[in-house]
């Protein structure tokens, strides 16, 4: 008597309804607005995609150093926008401002300890698979170091 209890009753306590008969999903259109934003979500993806590949195909330093310290600002951000929240929630200034003071500090802090504590250290090979120095690119070192 159970054996058939997923196929007629499993879909209906997906979707909020044991009584329903089988073959009808409960709150259809809910379904088939989230079907429809996830696939807008998905083409708009892929045009960024094609976009960028397009119009920025070519090398770009700050966009190459935003690329590397993407990681690690993702693992930062969280808690410092937390925090930022946090200290700017009683002052009086309007939403806006603090919000966008709020991301402004996130970002500079995040991308200044990037560069100070994660670029050039042993922490990049193990976020980014390589590790920069600190000599600019075509610079040669002394005499001495060779």
């Amino acid at each position: 008597a159970l054996a058939g209890w997923p196929v007629s009753r499993g879909p209906g306590c997906l979707f909020g309804r044991l009584g329903m008969p089988p073959g009808r999903i409960a709150g259809s259109l809910p379904v088939a607005i989230a079907f429809v934003v996830c696939c807008a979500v998905w083409l708009w993806s892929l045009a960024l995609i094609g976009l960028f590949q397009r119009y920025l195909a070519t090398q770009n330093a700050l966009l190459r150093y935003l690329s590397e310290s993407s990681y690690w600002v993702y693992l930062l951000h969280f808690p410092l926008t937390i925090g930022f929240g946090a200290l700017l929630y009683s002052l009086p200034l309007p939403a806006l401002v603090k919000m966008g003071l709020n991301i402004a500090a996130t970002t500079l802090l995040c991308l200044a300890s990037y560069h100070l504590f994660v670029r050039f250290t042993p922490l990049s090979v193990l976020l980014n698979g390589k590790r920069h120095s600190r000599q600019p690119q075509g610079a040669q070192a002394p005499a001495a170091f060779h």
